[in-house]
């Protein structure tokens, strides 16, 4: 038994359609950005400030370096970047080891993003992953050595090695 299906109006459909679909994504471009501006000032809101003198830094550097770029692309699809551009904003995001952590990124993210109907998520660079990967081994030692476990002296070998040891991956 054999049957034979026709159909019509297929390039009809294809102009009808494009229309549509152009305006959707410009619409989800809209609220990405929307929501990335959102989560920017949420993010400057939280940032914590310097409330001790030190010459390095003036107090709300962090809030002030807090930036949100255009819409941008890749191989996985459209994005809107916020971020900050100071080295050290990662180690108040996720701590140190003599540091506990002022998160501010996250929580504005998180606030901000659980209630839009796309999701944000959070990207780094390989350098910032290593810094935040050697921040939480050191807390590890930290810990080790406030509970007697290890001296001083042995936390501050490990600390350096740590440093020495802990590189960005290679990718094979």
């Amino acid at each position: 038994m054999a049957a034979e299906v026709s159909v019509e109006g297929v390039r009809e459909l294809e102009a009808a359609i494009g229309p549509v679909i152009a305006a959707y994504r410009l619409d989800v471009e809209e609220r990405t950005l929307r929501t990335a501006a959102n989560i920017t000032e949420r993010a400057k809101a939280l940032a914590p400030e310097l409330h001790e003198a030190d010459p390095r830094f003036y107090p709300g550097e962090l809030r002030d370096s807090i930036y949100m770029t255009g819409m941008q692309g890749d191989a996985r699809g459209k994005f809107v970047a916020v971020g900050t551009n100071l080295r050290w904003g990662v180690f108040q995001e996720f701590g140190t080891h003599k540091m506990a952590a002022h998160p501010f990124l996250r929580p504005a993210a998180a606030s901000v993003a659980g209630g839009a109907s796309g999701a944000a998520t959070l990207v780094s660079t390989t350098a910032s992953r290593v810094m935040v990967r050697r921040a939480r081994l050191r807390g590890d030692v930290r810990r080790l050595q406030r509970a007697g476990r290890i001296t001083n002296r042995q936390a501050a070998q490990i600390s350096r090695r740590i440093s020495t040891a802990v590189r960005p991956r290679r990718r094979r």
